[in-house]
């Protein structure tokens, strides 16, 4: 993979959130990575991006939050961090 050497002209932070059935299945607004990175690219042509590179991608599935219920109702959490560019 080349290396970027020009600066990024901003750094962007998104999270999204959804709630799914017995931990895999969405029940509520999908926070999985293909549905996580198609709002931080919208948000970042948004803000005048022409290209994006990620840095960090993070995927929280608290099924432990409150057991039994969140067994079943699973809180899911979904962290991009990456650099815009124009």
């Amino acid at each position: 993979m080349p290396a970027v050497t020009e600066k990024p002209d901003h750094y962007l932070r998104t999270t999204s959130y959804g709630l799914n059935v017995f931990v895999f299945f969405p029940l509520r607004r999908n926070a999985e990575f293909p549905e996580a990175l198609e709002s931080f690219s919208e948000i970042a042509k948004k803000n005048k991006g022409s290209k994006f590179r990620l840095i960090q991608k993070e995927t929280t599935k608290w099924a432990l939050l409150l057991p039994p219920i969140s067994l079943v109702l699973t809180p899911v959490v979904t962290e991009l961090v990456g650099e815009v560019y124009d």
